[in-house]
């Protein structure tokens, strides 16, 4: 199993979708207006129910005013030929 597919085990969605709702100060009707889903979709991913796409992670932390950033960096290991160290 890919890390990707770690997401909802690790509740990473859930705790990224609350904490920019926190941020932001929306409830959850008002951020799924904002961006253009459902109430009930805001509160599956807060709990962890659902995963949502990275498209529709970052059209939620945008309705919330923030930024999405998603970095993949090398550990330092032999073979990371793209950051130079190969």
């Amino acid at each position: 199993m890919s890390k990707l597919n770690n997401v909802r085990r690790n509740g990473i969605a859930a705790s990224v979708v609350s904490e920019a709702r926190r941020r932001s100060g929306l409830t959850q009707r008002a951020l799924a207006v904002r961006a253009g889903t459902s109430p009930s979709a805001i509160a599956a991913y807060e709990l962890g129910q659902r995963d949502p796409t990275v498209s529709s992670l970052a059209r939620i932390i945008a309705a919330c005013g923030l930024d999405l950033r998603v970095e993949i960096r090398g550990t330092g290991g032999t073979g990371n030929k793209e950051s130079g160290d190969g």
